[in-house]
């Protein structure tokens, strides 16, 4: 017969057919997707309630289908469950509590419920004759909260941040909440906390390099097989020195890369070609270039690689523009 003899698991519509009881391995592709949906940006952006929302309508019901035909293991459950929960206390800007005098009692994020506008409204707010205004200080008085009796019944989440404590004498300050971690709010620790994610690669060290080097030893590439592989292993071994040679050699490996990728995509979308004696000059000076920008020390092995390079300190500062 024309058949091809497969193995089990198999995927039958959308779910794995095996031949024993559903293991932890055979649903893990559940909690795959639950960890792909919730680390996509966007979602690091939502406020408590659209967090809320999305777990609710769209992070619980993921795994309805799958529940509908087996039995999900309960390794699986607590999986989701725990995903789930993480998503929904993490990830925000935060405001570290001092005496709550420059931090909003209804905008800013300064409770694990997220603002408090979130589930109080305008009309509710002023109806218990608060102002929009009010900062923490306003609604917080003799160790307790002003507001009224009734919101507790309304809204039991506020019980959640009965034991929240004023500290009179230290200011508020805004802070940046990523998973359990919770540290002063900078451009940089948010772009790490929203930005995906690779594996570092063993030759990330030889591409990006600081510019204030000092020089010791000789050295150079002239001993190294023209193999792109031996090239990339050099550099690897010499990634953390601070050599000024071996600064040189990073920049050119860089510019020749850069330039003959350049060179291929114009050869082919643009039908150009250059011969290789242009591509080469091209290089040349844009390591020079480099060069005589860069801060390096002034020694005398670094002016004597500065001279091979054409380069005299009367034209130290000037980056070729």
């Amino acid at each position: 017969m024309p058949f091809k003899e497969g193995k089990l698991p198999v995927k039958y519509l959308g779910v794995p057919l095996v031949s024993a009881k559903l293991g932890y391995n055979d649903c893990r592709v559940l909690v795959e997707r639950l960890e792909k949906r919730i680390m996509h940006w966007r979602n690091k952006l939502l406020s408590f309630a659209g967090r809320l929302q999305l777990t609710n309508s769209v992070l619980s019901s993921m795994h309805i289908y799958w529940s509908s035909v087996f039995i999900l293991p309960v390794r699986i459950i607590k999986d989701l469950e725990a995903k789930m929960r993480n998503f929904l206390w993490s990830q925000e800007s935060a405001f570290s509590k001092g005496n709550g005098a420059t931090t909003s009692a209804w905008y800013d994020n300064w409770t694990v419920l997220g603002p408090l506008a979130d589930f109080l409204s305008a009309r509710v707010i002023t109806d218990a004759d608060f102002r929009l205004e009010d900062s923490v200080t306003d609604v917080y008085s003799n160790g307790g909260w002003r507001w009224p009796l009734a919101w507790r019944d309304l809204f039991p989440v506020l019980i959640q941040i009965d034991q929240v404590l004023l500290d009179p004498l230290k200011n508020d300050r805004l802070l940046w909440k990523d998973g359990n971690e919770l540290n002063g709010f900078s451009s940089s620790g948010v772009w790490h906390s929203l930005r995906h994610r690779e594996p570092e690669v063993d030759w990330c060290n030889i591409v990006w390099c600081g510019r204030k080097f000092g020089i010791g030893g000789g050295g150079g590439m002239n001993s190294v097989s023209p193999k792109w592989s031996e090239i990339v292993e050099w550099l690897c071994a010499r990634s953390h020195h601070k050599r000024a040679d071996i600064y040189v050699a990073k920049l050119l490996v860089a510019a020749t890369a850069y330039n003959i990728w350049q060179e291929r995509n114009a050869t082919l979308f643009k039908n150009q070609l250059r011969p290789p004696e242009t591509v080469s000059d091209v290089i040349i000076k844009t390591v020079r270039y480099k060069l005589m920008g860069a801060k390096l020390k002034d020694t005398v092995r670094v002016r004597k690689i500065l001279e091979e390079w054409e380069i005299h300190a009367d034209e130290k500062g000037d980056d070729g523009g």
